[in-house]
C-alpha cells in the first residue's frame, strides 16, 4: 500500500486541458482522481520510460515520450513526482522545449511557503504520516522552540523527512545516511548540520559492511528501501514496489558506527532532544544497544509490525491522532469508528486517541490561501 497523492485542485481549474508529466504512482493517483469526477481533460501522460509503463497501459491510457509535449497545445503541464530533484529535472526539460513557466504546475510539498500571510492553521509537513508536525507540536507544548535532533537513516533533507520541519524552525542536529548519493543533499541543504555518511549499529563500530541498493525492473532506484540487511532486502524483492519487480542493483561497503560513539564525538556525549530512526528493520538492535536513560526526550522509529522480529517485545499502547473536524462530522458514529479501529489491533493493547486542533493532512497554497485535502480521512498512529 502506498501513500495517496492528491491532485492540485487549487492550481488547475475544472475543464482545463492538461498533460501529466510522470507515469509513476503520483501520476497514476492524479489520473484516477480527475477521471473519477470528470474534472479536466488529460491529453496524454508523458514519461521518460514511456515504453515500459505498465499501470497506465493496463487501463488503456497511452504514455508518450516527453518530447511530444512541445507539439501539444494545453493549459497546463502537471509534474507528477514526489522527488524535488526529479521535479527540477522535469522543469529544466520543459524550459528547454519552451513550455511557458506559467503553464507548469508542480504539487511538490516544498512549494508551500511557510511565511504566507493569514494561514493560522496551515502546516507544512514533510514526513510520511505527519509525524513531523506532531513532534514539532510536542516540543512547542513543553517549551522547546528549537530542539536538537539526530536523524538515523535520514534519507533526504525534505522527502519523507521527520526533521525537515524542525530544521526550518531553527532546530539543528546530526543526519546519518549510508547512501552516498543521498548524503550529498544534506550537505547542500543543511550545511549547518553535522552530516555523516555511515551505517549505524547498537554494538558494532569500525570497519565497513555491505550496503544493498535496490532498483526496479526499469532501472528506477528505490533509495528508501536500501538496507544493510540482506534478509530485509530479500523481503522487499519478494513484495515488489507498486507492481514493479525489484532487484539488487549494486552493493557498496559502507562504514558502520556505533550510535553512542556518534553521540560522544559529535554531541559531547549528550543525547539530542529528538531522535528519528528509520533503518529498514535494524531499529531494535540499535535501540537495545544504547543507554537512553538520559534522553532523547522524543523518539520516533519505523516499525512494520507490532512486535520485534524476535517476538520478544510487545507494545502496550497505540495513540491515534486525527483532525478536529472529524469529531463534528462523525457525531454519534464516533464510537462505532472507535470500535472498528480497535479491531485492527491485538486485544491486549490499550488504544486511545485525540482530535488535533489543526490539520493532519497535506496542505497546498495558492493565492495566499491554504487548502487541506482529505483532512477528514487522515490518521496518524503511534505504538509504544
Amino acid at each position: 500500500m502506498h501513500n495517496f497523492y492528491v491532485f492540485p485542485f487549487d492550481k488547475i481549474h475544472k475543464g482545463s486541458k492538461i498533460v501529466i508529466y510522470g507515469a509513476g504512482v503520483v501520476g497514476y493517483d492524479y489520473y484516477l482522481q480527475i477521471k473519477a469526477i470528470d474534472y479536466c481533460d488529460v491529453l496524454f501522460v508523458a514519461d521518460p520510460y514511456y515504453k515500459t509503463v505498465d499501470q497506465f497501459n493496463n487501463i488503456g491510457v497511452r504514455v508518450k515520450d516527453p518530447s511530444e509535449i512541445q507539439k501539444t497545445t494545453c493549459d497546463h503541464v502537471l509534474i507528477a513526482t514526489r522527488f524535488p530533484e526529479l521535479e527540477k529535472e522535469f522543469i529544466d526539460f520543459l524550459s528547454s522545449i519552451h513550455v511557458p513557466i506559467d503553464k507548469i504546475v508542480s504539487n511538490c510539498t516544498r512549494a508551500l511557503e511557510s511565511d504566507v500571510k493569514g494561514l493560522q492553521f496551515a502546516r507544512l509537513m514533510y514526513a510520511q504520516r505527519a509525524e513531523d508536525w506532531i513532534v514539532h507540536s510536542l516540543f512547542k507544548f513543553i517549551g522547546i522552540d528549537k530542539p536538537s535532533y539526530i536523524d538515523v537513516g535520514a534519507h533526504h533533507p525534505y522527502e519523507l523527512s521527520n526533521t525537515a520541519l524542525l530544521h526550518e524552525n531553527g532546530g539543528r542536529g546530526i543526519n546519518i545516511e549510508p547512501n552516498p548519493d543521498l548524503i550529498k543533499f544534506f550537505e547542500q541543504e543543511r550545511p549547518d548540520d553535522i552530516n555523516i555518511c555511515a551505517g549505524i549499529s547498537g554494538n558494532k563500530s569500525g570497519g565497513s559492511f555491505p550496503f544493498y541498493f535496490l532498483s526496479d525492473e526499469y532501472g528506477a532506484e528505490a533509495p528508501a528501501l536500501n538496507s544493510f540487511s540482506l534478509d530485509v532486502v530479500n523481503e522487499f524483492i519478494a513484495k515488489g514496489k507498486s507492481g514493479r519487480k525489484l532487484h539488487i542493483s549494486k552493493t557498496l561497503d559502507i562504514p558502520l558506527l556505533k550510535l553512542e560513539d556518534v553521540i560522544a564525538e559529535h554531541a559531547d556525549g549528550k543525547w539530542p532532544d529528538y531522535m528519528s530512526m528509520d533503518i529498514e528493520g535494524e531499529e531494535y538492535g540499535v535501540i537495545e544497544g544504547c543507554d537512553l536513560s538520559d534522553g532523547p526526550i522524543v523518539i520516533t522509529i519505523e516499525v512494520d509490525k507490532l512486535e520485534s522480529k524476535d517476538g520478544d517485545y510487545d507494545y502496550s499502547t497505540v495513540l491515534i491522532a486525527t483532525c478536529s473536524l472529524r469529531n463534528m462530522f462523525l457525531a454519534e458514529m464516533k464510537a462505532t469508528e472507535g470500535d472498528l479501529i480497535k479491531e485492527l489491533f491485538p486485544a491486549n493493547l490499550t488504544v486511545s486517541g485525540l482530535y488535533a486542533f489543526g490539520e493532519i493532512a497535506p496542505t497546498s497554497v495558492c493565492d495566499d490561501k491554504a487548502v487541506n485535502r482529505f483532512h477528514n480521512a487522515t490518521f496518524t498512529m503511534c505504538a509504544f
